[in-house]
């Protein structure tokens, strides 16, 4: 019995140790149409991209429509989610999962491999008149919120929940990240990229999941909470 209790004090003194930062993210240069639910979209004439981010650790949704009469792809080799002089790929490529074992011998040694090797995705492929949904990277892989000075914060409430808000200019965001997505006509084998750029606008932390912050969050696609 002392054990578990001791185990459930351990718990909620890990849990209230950690703290929730809310990012907003907005639209570099104002090119791109804002939707109601907080997604950016980038309306070309065939190809109509929407970005949004997933409610945790940030997700870069990409949502990409083919409105013309061939099929098109996206090249992940050569797309990409850049910062500063970093370049994130996509993370689902190249995965291996699985177990191993292995014994060793005098001289040699033997092992097996029980598991899946998942190939890279180098293409997705979308038909004419179709669209479809893919998520390469994570702003929480690239976003260091320790950089962010804790003098940035200022107190508020929601509600009755303390937070501490702090609020950014495209020129002293903590971070500004560009896409890059390469498209494929696959019928004549022309390539375009599309181009679009992101900046933090605000980060509000909470030592609790307000309750205001949840709703937005999963409402606003634009909105996503990181937990340190």
């Amino acid at each position: 019995m002392k054990h578990s209790i001791s185990l459930l004090l351990m718990v909620f003194a890990l849990s209230g140790c950690s703290t929730y930062y809310y990012s907003y993210v907005n639209s570099y240069d104002d090119t791109l149409v804002q939707a109601e639910d907080g997604s950016f979209i980038n309306e070309g004439s065939d190809v109509v991209v929407r970005y949004s981010f997933s409610e945790y650790n940030g997700g870069f949704v990409y949502q990409i429509e083919n409105r013309s009469n061939d099929p098109i792809s996206v090249d992940w080799n050569k797309s990409a989610v850049s910062m500063e002089d970093k370049v994130y790929q996509d993370a689902n490529r190249g995965k291996i999962s699985g177990s191993m074992s292995s014994q060793n011998l005098a001289y040699s040694s033997t092992g097996s491999f029980s598991g899946k090797v998942e190939l890279p995705n180098e293409r997705l492929f979308i038909p004419p008149g179709e669209k479809t949904s893919y998520t390469p990277v994570s702003v929480s892989q690239f976003f260091n919120l320790d950089a962010i000075p804790k003098s940035s914060f200022q107190k508020g409430y929601i509600g009755v929940s303390i937070v501490r808000r702090a609020q950014f200019t495209k020129e002293d965001s903590p971070l500004v990240f560009r896409s890059y997505l390469t498209i494929v006509n696959e019928k004549d084998h022309t390539e375009r990229v599309i181009e679009d750029e992101f900046y933090i606008s605000g980060v509000t932390k909470s030592k609790e999941r307000t309750l205001g912050l949840v709703s937005t969050s999963r409402n606003q696609k634009n909105i996503f909470y990181i937990l340190k």
